[in-house]
């Protein structure tokens, strides 16, 4: 069994044939090798020398191309996470605007690929959609208060009428003023409330 030789201990005994000092013959009995093996080597170290002087120009070239797909590459990795993450947030939101239900499966469904971000998006949607309730409550309740603060006005200004002996056309007139100003101060309100 012949030993192994490395790349350099080949490239001396290639270059020791081809300085011409010793026949090939010689070259081969002392390395224990066979002249078949030493054309073999002699024929890559020539292909190697070739490709190495036709590509001393470009070297740098190809490195520089080379850079720039790693770059290119790079960026189009970040950009499939990207829009593989926005896929997901759109499925999970969709689930979830109709139904918190729905959604809440789906988002457990998808926690393996997406992660906690999903519980953050599902927790910011309910924060969202009970913001909603809670404004929608509070409008259906200041109309509730108007109302019933106009009703009594009116009682009052009605039996106030009354006493006092007022035309109904005085209390018409008395109305309108009250209405303007519970309207004023419910516009108030509200940009106080912005």
């Amino acid at each position: 069994m012949a030993k192994k030789l490395s790349a350099e201990e080949k490239m001396a005994i290639v270059l020791e044939g081809l300085r011409g000092n010793k026949t090939v013959a010689e070259i081969c009995r002392e390395h224990s090798i066979s002249q078949a093996q030493y054309y073999k080597w002699r024929d890559k170290f020539f292909e190697g020398a070739k490709t190495a002087l036709e590509s001393s120009g470009n070297s740098s070239q190809v490195a520089q191309y080379q850079r720039k797909i790693e770059e290119l590459e790079q960026i189009i990795g970040k950009q499939a996470v990207v829009i593989e993450t926005l896929k997901k947030r759109l499925f999970i939101l969709a689930g979830s605007s109709g139904s918190t239900d729905r959604g809440r499966i789906q988002c457990d469904r998808s926690r393996e690929v997406f992660g906690e971000e999903c519980v953050l998006l599902q927790a910011k949607e309910i924060r969202a959609q009970e913001r909603r309730r809670r404004n929608a409550q509070a409008d259906t309740r200041d109309q509730a208060r108007a109302s019933i603060l106009g009703i009594q006005a009116n009682l009052c200004n009605a039996e106030e009428g009354r006493r006092k002996g007022k035309s109904r056309e005085n209390l018409q007139i008395d109305e309108r003023k009250r209405i303007g100003f519970i309207a004023a101060a419910q516009e108030s309100e509200k940009g106080l409330a912005k």
